[in-house]
């Protein structure tokens, strides 16, 4: 009983009345905006009531976690902080905090005094405009469409959210001595964990073979912090508990820095020095992994340069803290702090560049693996783990491809970090459902031994071309088109011949190599296969499917949808290098054997060839082009279009 008398005493009308006198403006702020961004807006719309995107758009008004409401989300992320700030702002200057703590009053009076004027400020707003939404629904046809548990339910999540924000900014006003740098750390610390993670994955992507700046590398609790929570669409019932025990935290934890901070360090940037070292050392962090992130761009990794930003970066971020901790530009004698800490950083770079972890050399053994993803893009992997998916590309799982992929992940380990090839994942499903995730530069050229037995491997055939699980006889309709002819000419196949077209198709996939696989040709014929529900897939023709040509031909459909010299009025090379020696940019070529070896180095040229190129446009009339590409000049070429080019000064 007397704890509780204890506690009503400590609350002091007149140092709540001065607070709400000085500050009422913010909540009254507040409670304005507030008002015209849901109960106003919401009345306004009673009109169109009937409409499903406004009816829609109302419930939607109530949820946070939708984007709709980036308002009242951005007034939640602002208005707590600037209330922190104000409310105890006394102790920023060193006047008013002498003063006001010669009051007759315990620390403790005054404490809890100051935190409850704020707590007013910034519940009020949200009592009132949820008193207008309770009175709006019980009385307009706006009860149809949202319930007074719905305006609850909004109420106590926008006061939990204020209540973290407010508290947190408190709890860090506590450690400093500035009201600038009060606000600024607010917000710097509410985004330090994921701007950290991402600097450092940023930088150790270029130390460590294999290191992958995977979203599934992201540590859990990172989408748990409010702002990643709050505009993610995440239920937030998940949260409720921790925010509340985080909120209690910071509560208690102002409570007792308040209790032992000293006044004379009011327009300190840092009051408590056994926090300076935190922040010396964090802003150093933070600074090397920036500059060694921006570094490492613009150097493509060049050694020299890299080391370069990382000292320079870390310097200036060691020198810029001390400035601010001493408060004065005379800072060179702190230098054997820095010295102190460059040994650290350099024992943790040896260490992981030896490998001390394990990480570079960790490869599973294959009983230990249930599935492998092998591929260039994570989105498949990602829809599948959140189970939007159920069947993708490039997943295996029969044994013979998970030792083939275990074999190729060996050989880039020995071979070590190279600058050619494209960049593939390789993301093991284990059998106690974690995951080992890599990344590293595959070449096809280079790595096409062992590529070569997962390429021709039926699973993957089926990973890639899905249709050759298909029933030709089950499949509704194929159509095969030339997007390099006019009119967007459109074979349609009958039923019997869809069945006998696919099952050809099938077959030719069946049989294609590893190099058909990885064959860059540019590709102009196409097969549209519909499912029996509806779904097309488009399947390129390639210039290896011989039985499918001479299926077509044989029944006289091949001239029927492939462009012909027939279908081409003339054909214009154009040289678009810009060069005072050349009179002439285009020729113009009406020459039907021309215009045929044309098509057909089109269709054969190597899109990841080097070399000089023209603009091809093909004419049906006098007016523009109808089709346009680029083709590579081959040197096995006809003299006749040797000539068209050396007019161009080819």
């Amino acid at each position: 009983m007397k704890h509780k008398t204890s506690l009503y005493n400590s609350f002091n009308k007149g140092l709540i009345t001065s607070n709400l006198k000085r500050f009422w403006w913010v909540s009254a702020l507040y409670t304005i905006l507030l008002f015209f961004a849901l109960p106003l807006r919401l009345i306004m719309q009673l009109d169109v009531i009937h409409e499903e995107w406004v009816r829609r758009n109302i419930q939607g008004s109530l949820d946070l976690t939708l984007s709709q409401n980036q308002i009242q989300i951005l007034l939640i992320f602002i208005v707590p902080v600037i209330v922190g700030v104000l409310v105890f702002r006394y102790l920023q200057q060193g006047y008013a905090a002498s003063m006001i703590h010669s009051l007759p009053f315990t620390r403790k009076d005054i404490f809890f005094n100051q935190a409850f004027s704020g707590l007013v400020l910034i519940a009020f707003p949200i009592i009132f405009n949820g008193i207008f939404l309770l009175i709006f629904q019980a009385t307009t046809s706006l009860g149809e469409i949202y319930s007074s548990s719905d305006v609850f339910s909004w109420a106590g999540y926008s006061l939990l959210f204020l209540l973290l924000m407010y508290n947190f900014s408190v709890f860090i006003g506590m450690f400093t001595g500035n009201s600038i740098a009060q606000l600024a750390f607010n917000y710097i610390l509410h985004l330090l964990p994921l701007g950290v993670f991402i600097l450092f994955q940023a930088n150790i992507t270029h130390i460590l073979h294999g290191y992958s700046r995977s979203s599934l590398n992201e540590p859990s609790f990172l989408e748990n912090i409010p702002f990643a929570a709050i505009t993610s669409s995440k239920d937030l019932n998940e949260l409720i508990i921790w925010y509340l025990i985080f909120t209690t935290i910071f509560f208690i934890g102002s409570y007792y820095s308040y209790k032992f901070r000293n006044i004379e360090v009011a327009g300190d940037v840092i009051s408590f020095q056994v926090v300076k070292p935190i922040f010396k050392y964090g802003v150093t962090l933070c600074s090397m992994l920036l500059g060694g992130a921006y570094f490492t761009s613009i150097s493509t990794g060049g050694f020299i340069t890299v080391f370069f930003g990382y000292i320079f970066s870390s310097l200036l971020g060691y020198f810029i803290a001390e400035m601010l901790i001493q408060k004065s530009y005379k800072v060179s004698s702190a230098y054997k702090g820095y010295l102190v800490y460059i040994v650290i950083v350099l024992l943790a770079f040896t260490g992981i560049q030896a490998d001390v972890i394990g990480f570079v050399g960790r490869v599973p053994e294959p009983e230990e693996v249930k599935s492998v993803y092998f591929g260039h893009g994570l989105h498949h992997f990602q829809d599948v783990k959140k189970e939007q998916s159920k069947d993708f590309q490039n997943l295996y799982k029969e044994k013979e491809n998970i030792d083939n992929i275990i074999n190729l992940h060996k050989e880039l380990i020995e071979e070590g970090k190279t600058d050619s090839g494209g960049y593939r994942h390789i993301i093991y499903t284990l059998e106690d459902g974690s995951h080992l995730i890599r990344e590293y530069r595959i070449d096809d050229q280079r790595h096409a031994s062992l590529l070569k037995p997962i390429y021709e491997s039926m699973e993957y055939k089926i990973n890639r071309y899905p249709m050759l699980e298909q029933d030709p006889a089950h499949i509704n309709r194929i159509e095969l088109r030339d997007t390099r002819a006019p009119d967007e000419k459109t074979l349609f196949l009958d039923d019997e011949e869809t069945e006998e077209f696919a099952t050809l198709l099938q077959e030719e996939i069946k049989g294609l190599s590893y190099e058909d696989l990885i064959d860059s040709g540019r590709e102009y014929i196409y097969a549209t296969i519909t499912k029996p529900d509806g779904t097309p897939t488009r399947l390129s023709l390639k210039e290896s499917y011989n039985s499918i040509f001479k299926w077509l031909e044989e029944n006289n459909y091949y001239e029927r949808f492939v462009v012909s010299p027939d279908d081409i009025n003339y054909v214009v090379l154009e040289n678009t290098r810009r060069s005072p020696d050349l009179e002439q940019k285009q020729v113009e070529i009406r020459d039907p054997q021309v215009i045929e070896e044309i098509l057909s180095l089109l269709r054969h040229q190597d899109e990841k060839s080097d070399g000089e190129y023209v603009f091809v446009g093909l004419y049906q009339d006098e007016r523009h082009p109808y089709f346009q590409d680029r083709l590579l000049i081959d040197d096995n070429i006809s003299s006749e279009l040797e000539d068209n080019l050396n007019q161009l000064g080819l």
